[in-house]
């Protein structure tokens, strides 16, 4: 290393927020910063040359730091300049115009640190100091509320100069491959009894998409309008509404006659069409030469109990996807009545099938389930639903399908729902208790074997051949092209 230049390390937690990469873990990147040293004569009769002249000595740019200041702390010291020059040769190495403006605003107009709740000084960026910073630092807490200065908010982040430091979330599983562990998943779940948090791990503020998981609540607003219309429905009916259906020819069947007593056209959905998800359907299909239909989407339950809730209430077809919908507020409302949060709560966004979905923290979403499975709410709806899935549990899900089994296995004892992206929920009926997991990376994988711990934990009055059924469903093989087994899934969490 050339003698002019000193190396500092520092240690970075999380990702460089500027970089275009995922990241679901914690980083820790020992960075090399080059500083030039200040030494020899020369140096130093300049330094005083300067400050005779009035300059005040030797600055780095936008930080009004002079070189006394800067090297009177230990070579680990994780300074602004370092920091600052750092983003400044990462923003140039990966082209990133923003950072370099930022760098630039800050040469002409240097800024200082307020509101520092320890007594370290002004230029300081360790941690202590930016947690008590003022908000133009970057910290910035994922709740409502802002973060008490000196704590890191659960699921927070702070920003150094275009860095971001994020907490990392809990172990959820591991994957081994022989002796060596391969891949992790991480996530975050709650576990709540009646309004009480009994179990949580993670962040708990963070809003959560339900996407699938929603379903039993939309389910419920449109049996609530369905009801009062005076409009039957047979079990299997009821239970499709709030299913993700495997498009198995039972499930296509169903939804075929209930549009036609409807007088709804299948034109009229508005979910698009995707393959059957089981896989012999989608093979008969094909050996025939024939192309899916919108009744094999997954969410076609969904949307036919919209339609029919818009027809018995004489609202338009046509626009029943539209957020301002009476339809789609009825949906919302429903859900932020079961998750006990007001209506303005519960985010909106656009599901793959091009409905509204929903957002809730998850203690709100392990709250919703909870109230699935609430003995004391007794309304016709929701007694309907429950008694339908129980009893239907193919026509609510599918063969081999995770809802389907864990209904079988506790013999319709619990409330399942799978969303997408790695979320979860389950209502817990015996043990009066609502659960909800969000897998970070979006994998499925983990939250079969992970819901089955949990109701093993919990349900006391299983039938043997249930419980061997759950405990079955916690042992997840990697077995290779071959089939021979060669590591397995362990769930941590």
């Amino acid at each position: 290393m050339h003698p002019d230049k000193q190396t500092s390390t520092v240690n970075i937690a999380r990702d460089l927020s500027f970089i275009d990469t995922p990241f679901d873990g914690e980083l820790h990147t020992n960075l090399e910063l080059p500083e030039r040293r200040p030494h020899g004569s020369l140096h130093q009769q300049d330094a005083r040359k300067r400050k005779n002249n009035g300059e005040g000595g030797i600055r780095t740019p936008g930080t009004g730091i002079t070189p006394e200041q800067r090297f009177s702390k230990p070579p680990h010291s994780t300074t602004l300049p370092p920091l600052q020059m750092t983003t400044f040769r990462c923003a140039r190495r990966f082209g990133n115009s923003q950072i370099l403006a930022k760098w630039r605003a800050r040469d002409s107009n240097p800024r200082t640190l307020t509101g520092q709740r320890f007594s370290k000084p002004s230029h300081s960026t360790t941690l202590p100091a930016l947690l008590g910073a003022d908000a133009s630092l970057g910290v910035r807490s994922l709740g409502a509320k802002a973060p008490t200065p000196g704590r890191l908010p659960l699921g927070g982040s702070v920003s150094l100069t275009g860095m971001e430091t994020t907490l990392r979330s809990p172990l959820i599983a591991r994957i081994w491959r022989g002796h060596l562990v391969e891949s992790e998943h991480r996530g975050s779940w709650c576990i709540v009894s009646r309004n009480s948090v009994v179990h949580s791990g993670g962040d708990q503020t963070r809003p959560q998409f339900l996407r699938s998981a929603a379903k039993p609540f939309q389910a419920i607003a449109a049996l609530r309008r369905i009801e009062e219309r005076g409009f039957q429905l047979t079990q299997p009916e009821v239970a499709i509404m709030a299913a993700s259906h495997s498009g198995q020819d039972l499930h296509v069947s169903i939804l075929r006659n209930l549009l036609a007593r409807a007088g709804i056209s299948e034109r009229e959905l508005q979910c698009g069409t995707h393959p059957p998800y089981h896989g012999a359907t989608a093979r008969e299909l094909l050996r025939k030469g024939e192309s899916p239909t919108v009744l094999h989407h997954n969410c076609s339950g969904k949307h036919t109990a919209m339609l029919l809730s818009a027809k018995l209430s004489g609202e338009d077809l046509a626009s029943y996807l539209d957020p301002s919908h009476p339809v789609q507020r009825r949906n919302r409302a429903c859900l932020a009545e079961f998750a006990g949060c007001a209506v303005d709560e519960v985010g909106v966004e656009v599901d793959g099938c091009s409905a509204p979905t929903f957002t809730l923290t998850l203690p709100h979403a392990a709250r919703a389930f909870g109230s699935l499975v609430d003995g004391s709410r007794q309304e016709s709806a929701l007694t309907s639903l429950r008694t339908a899935v129980a009893a239907e549990p193919i026509a609510y899900c599918g063969e081999g399908k995770s809802c389907t089994k864990f209904i079988c296995a506790t013999g319709g004892g619990v409330f399942p729902k799978a969303g997408a992206e790695g979320f979860y929920g389950v209502g817990i009926a015996s043990a009066g208790l609502g659960v909800a997991i969000k897998v970070e990376d979006g994998s499925s994988r983990p939250v079969e074997p992970w819901i089955a711990s949990i109701l093993l934990r919990h349900l006391e009055d299983l039938t043997e051949e249930g419980r061997d059924s759950l405990r079955s469903m916690t042992k997840v093989d990697v077995a290779n092209a071959r089939g021979a087994v060669v590591g397995r899934l362990e769930i941590v969490a």
